[in-house]
């Protein structure tokens, strides 16, 4: 599929573009979002959240996350340079470490 996709409310997500943005709202199961030139905006709802995957060639990715759900993420940037970087909103993850359940790893 060419062009943005936007998902609302779902117990999970299966979702593909091509050429164009994603948006996920409200997702309380596992996600499975790529596209190959768009940045992915995911927003968890909570419940029961399964393994997910979310990948882009060229975007960024971001995910909001309640502050009452617990996940662990492992993230990886295969083209790291300055302007391309993980980062996180949480202080002392860099492109490694661990604060209260959450995992952010750099490759």
């Amino acid at each position: 599929m060419a062009g943005p996709v936007q998902v609302g409310a779902a117990l999970g997500v299966q979702c593909e573009s091509g050429s164009g943005g994603i948006r996920v709202t409200n997702i309380s199961g596992a996600m499975r979002v790529s596209t190959s030139l768009g940045s992915i905006i995911a927003s968890l709802l909570g419940g029961t959240l399964g393994d997910s995957y979310l990948a882009t060639g060229n975007g960024d990715i971001t995910v909001l996350i309640p502050s009452n759900v617990g996940v662990n993420i492992r993230a990886q940037n295969d083209m790291a340079d300055t302007m391309r970087r993980i980062s996180s909103d949480f202080p002392g993850v860099g492109s490694a470490g661990r604060v209260r359940g959450w995992w952010l790893k750099a490759r």
